[in-house]
């Protein structure tokens, strides 16, 4: 009685797995979406961007300072 090796293989193998198909073709879409979005947000951070600030000018003149403090009275004598 001659055993063939390939069949003596094959019987402790464990059994096929009957969801790979479907779960390569799921990891493939997942990166496939990941590697979309980056490309996105690549090329949306690439557009110039407008100045977003305002400066709003309330007197057209500029005014003098404030004149200094008076100097103190001098300390009365004791």
């Amino acid at each position: 009685m001659e055993i063939s090796a390939r069949t003596d293989r094959n019987d402790f193998l464990p059994p096929p797995e009957p969801a790979a198909p479907q779960s390569f073709g799921l990891a493939l879409l997942a990166h496939a979406l990941l590697l979309a979005a980056l490309a996105w947000g690549i090329n949306w951070q690439s557009q110039p961007e407008t100045a977003g600030v305002e400066a709003e000018l309330w007197s057209a003149m500029p005014q003098e300072a404030a004149p200094p403090p008076p100097p103190p009275a001098p300390a009365p004598a004791p």
